[in-house]
């Protein structure tokens, strides 16, 4: 119910969430352009897209492991999509040899666990050390590797702003039409049922590479809309 309260610290309103996203947005336009189509073969998308599903599910396994919010998990899935794309960028530029080579097997997961490991410091207030995250997941790399790939993430300007949820639009959006009840027809008892549901889509979102680059206040607005019309309700 906390979610619910206009004001409670934490609670962010629409306004704020859109300008924090849009910051966000304009930083990642910054960091890169679009990829030319021909960069990435068909084939490797595949087998990334492969390792994606399965990297994001094992997220939300450590996750509920840590008893950490499971918002961290489209954090770390946020950046890493973004990792992969900058090392794409880096290798569709580069006349290195070494640069050149396609994203391994072994590189992807060192980029996945670093990914998840700074995604939990900076959405959460869960204290973890690489070491503790590495011992738990029983990982061959050790706290310098992530180190050194972290340095290179943020190297970008994006990967220092604040990554905003589509769950915590999400929240934002129902405490408005909470507050509008006589017109929306959603109390809070419904709006906390609705989360739920509106939830678990969003989850699911985060698993599927189709949806790695709709905004998050996209995502959260196409969620409660799909929920509500199942409901026979409907939003302007």
């Amino acid at each position: 119910m906390a979610w619910l309260q206009p004001g409670r610290e934490g609670n962010k309103t629409v306004r704020q969430l859109f300008e924090e996203e849009s910051v966000f947005r304009h930083h990642s336009g910054i960091d890169s352009h679009l990829l030319d189509a021909n960069s990435v073969c068909k084939r490797e998308e595949q087998v990334i897209n492969i390792w994606r599903s399965s990297v994001a599910q094992w997220y939300y396994d450590v996750i509920d492991h840590l008893n950490a919010p499971r918002e961290s998990v489209y954090v770390a899935m946020n950046f890493l999509d973004r990792a992969v794309d900058r090392h794409h960028q880096e290798q569709h530029r580069s006349q290195n040899p070494r640069l050149m080579e396609d994203l391994t097997k072994e590189g992807y997961e060192l980029l996945s666990t670093t990914c998840l490991f700074l995604a939990i410091r900076v959405s959460s207030s869960f204290q973890l050390k690489m070491d503790q995250l590495l011992r738990m997941i029983d990982s061959q790399f050790q706290p310098k590797d992530l180190q050194q790939q972290g340095a290179w993430l943020l190297e970008c300007p994006s990967f220092k702003q604040i990554v905003v949820s589509p769950v915590a639009f999400a929240k934002a959006f129902l405490r408005v039409l909470v507050n509008d009840a006589p017109a929306s027809g959603l109390d809070a008892q419904k709006a906390i049922s609705l989360l739920e549901t509106v939830t678990y889509l969003l989850e699911l979102s985060v698993c599927d590479p189709a949806f790695a680059r709709v905004p998050a206040s996209e995502l959260a607005y196409a969620a409660i809309a799909a929920c509500l019309r199942h409901r026979n309700h409907d939003i302007a």
